[in-house]
């Protein structure tokens, strides 16, 4: 008989039935499931109390949530105060972030036409195709800038 330790077959058989039982054995290396899976088999309970297997509802205890995400009333909360200096900066910055990278694009843009001329000249199909595509997703990208700092102006 085998007992399933050390290179030999993983099963034992039974001399006095016909059957052939598998042996289960937990390795160092053993095959983790998707937590989507952990509930399919319940008879397989015990394997499973295993820690690379346990359900993230059950095993869980309830912990304490960390001070950041804690919902808890301040004894004196501050009241919030408008500050239009700020709005204005953030303003200022979103602005002028917006205008470079419209700028930027628009840069992009006369480079790729500007290879679009010179390749039609060499007829590289292929080549043209891709920066015909080039050009058209930045286009799309700058008409979406554009709308964008338009919206921010009003």
């Amino acid at each position: 008989m085998h007992s399933g330790y050390g290179g030999s077959p993983l099963r034992t058989l039974s001399t006095m039935s016909l059957l052939v039982h598998p042996v289960r054995r937990v390795t160092s290396s053993a095959i983790t499931r998707s937590q989507s899976f952990t509930g399919v088999n319940i008879q397989d309970k015990t394997y499973r109390s295993f820690s690379g297997f346990s359900t993230p509802g059950l095993s869980r205890k309830p912990s304490r949530s960390s001070g950041m995400f804690s919902m808890s009333i301040k004894s004196n909360p501050t009241p919030k105060v408008p500050q239009p200096e700020r709005l204005d900066q953030v303003y200022e910055a979103l602005k002028k972030g917006l205008q470079s990278s419209l700028h930027v694009h628009q840069m992009d843009l006369e480079n790729l036409s500007r290879q679009i001329k010179q390749s039609k000249r060499n007829s590289r199909l292929g080549f043209l195709y891709e920066l015909d595509k080039q050009v058209k997703i930045i286009k799309r990208y700058i008409r979406r800038l554009e709308f964008h700092l338009s919206k921010i102006e009003e």
